[in-house]
């Protein structure tokens, strides 16, 4: 039950540095933009250098965005897991209400929820492998930019070192070596700018793919924590829960024996405290017929001493 306690905070803390981040180099390139200036726009003899260093940040921002979208997501998966945690402490019956359907918690309860109507047996391993591999599709674009962005820096190189070699050749056969030594210095200021950018934006995409990575697999562990603690027990039938049940059972069993059993004992004192209360009554009764016995005679013999006394004549009978 710990991880029920747990705030699952991951993608806002991740989306929280990255902000900064952004800030932090919009800052950092605001009050260095003349010498950023200089070095990618400055006296360039061709457009190698910014062609290529464009597809580098393009490529970098592409990726950003994409984590940015995973991470936002990732997020509402989160707000999701808390919620389900929370009403499951309260009521399982309700463990849904308030959690997004779209989720993946929901899918997971909705899957076991069929499977157990269906008496499927339930495959923890399985189900935990395919959402692991269905949340690894996810992140194949950042994946594939993590893997090739270093490489662009190193295509730019190239490219830049082979303008600086075709400048160094023309140089040695030309006459016009001004030129010529123009381009060669051109082709290895490019090559110093597009390796620099590719590293830098290497660095910083690296850092937060990896982070993404870490959310992911958070959730996913959180996800299967959920399942196991509350989702298995509800809805999975194994030999185990079975026994588990039994026991449970039995020990329901238990209590209502304990139950009737006190219920028993208080009947049986009722049915003494009633067969007391009948024996008063019969002897009550008994009294009671006696007195009227009694006052019978007394009447009779009142009424004799008054025919007697006014000489009326006996009664018929």
């Amino acid at each position: 039950m710990a991880s029920t306690m747990v705030k699952l905070r991951h993608s806002r803390n991740v989306l929280i540095i990255l902000a900064v981040f952004i800030v932090m180099i919009g800052i950092i390139s605001f009050f260095n933009k003349a010498f950023i200036s200089k070095i990618y726009f400055g006296d360039q003899l061709t457009i190698v250098g910014q062609v290529i260093n464009g597809f580098i940040v393009a490529l970098f921002l592409v990726g950003i965005i994409k984590i940015i979208q995973l991470l936002v997501s990732y997020a509402r998966e989160e707000s999701a897991i808390e919620t389900f945690l929370r009403n499951c402490l309260i009521s399982e019956s309700a463990s849904l209400t308030g959690v997004n359907p779209e989720s993946i918690i929901a899918a997971r309860y909705n899957d076991l929820f069929r499977s157990n109507h269906q008496n499927i047996q339930v495959d923890h391993g399985t189900l935990a492998s395919l959402l692991v591999a269905r949340e690894s599709t996810r992140v194949s674009l950042p994946k594939f930019i993590h893997n090739i962005l270093i490489l662009t820096g190193v295509f730019g190189t190239i490219v830049s070192l082979s303008l600086a070699l075709l400048g160094a050749s023309n140089l040695i056969g030309s006459s016009e070596s001004l030129s010529e030594m123009n381009l060669v210095m051109h082709g290895m200021s490019t090559a110093l700018s597009t390796t620099m950018t590719a590293i830098v934006c290497y660095i910083l995409f690296s850092y937060f793919y990896h982070k993404l990575t870490d959310v992911q697999t958070a959730v996913v562990t959180e996800i299967e924590s959920a399942t196991t603690l509350h989702l298995l027990p509800r809805f999975s039938k194994t030999p185990d829960s079975l026994v588990s049940d039994v026991s449970s059972l039995v020990k329901s069993l238990h209590g209502v024996v304990q139950e009737m059993q006190r219920v028993q004992v208080t009947l049986n004192t009722l049915d003494d405290r009633y067969a007391g209360l009948e024996e008063r009554l019969v002897k009550n009764s008994e009294r009671q017929e006696q007195y009227l016995s009694f006052m019978s005679e007394k009447l009779a013999g009142i009424n004799k001493v008054l025919y007697a006394g006014f000489r009326l004549p006996p009664p018929a009978e």
